[in-house]
């Protein structure tokens, strides 16, 4: 039996085998992409092309979380705030 379309919702939140990749993410966004270097401990700025290769997740992940994802602003403002309150 197929679905009821006119009851279909996007899927929302985060694969739960996905959810620390979402929380580094989440604190990557926070920082704008701000990073501390482990050698020299500069700090530098890390892309998103850079952060998806380091995490081994795809850009179409990433777009999905922002656009899935609720109240994704206030979840990005509640980090900022953990890490400089």
């Amino acid at each position: 039996m197929l679905p009821n379309v006119t009851n279909w919702e996007p899927p929302t939140g985060v694969k739960p085998y996905k959810q620390a990749t979402f929380e580094d993410w989440l604190t990557f966004t926070a920082l704008g992409g701000l990073i501390m270097g482990e050698d020299d401990q500069k700090i530098y700025k890390m892309t998103l092309t850079e952060f998806c290769d380091q995490f081994n997740v795809s850009r179409m992940t990433i777009t999905r979380w922002r656009n899935q994802t609720p109240d994704l602003a206030t979840k990005i403002e509640q980090r900022r705030n953990e890490i400089m309150p």
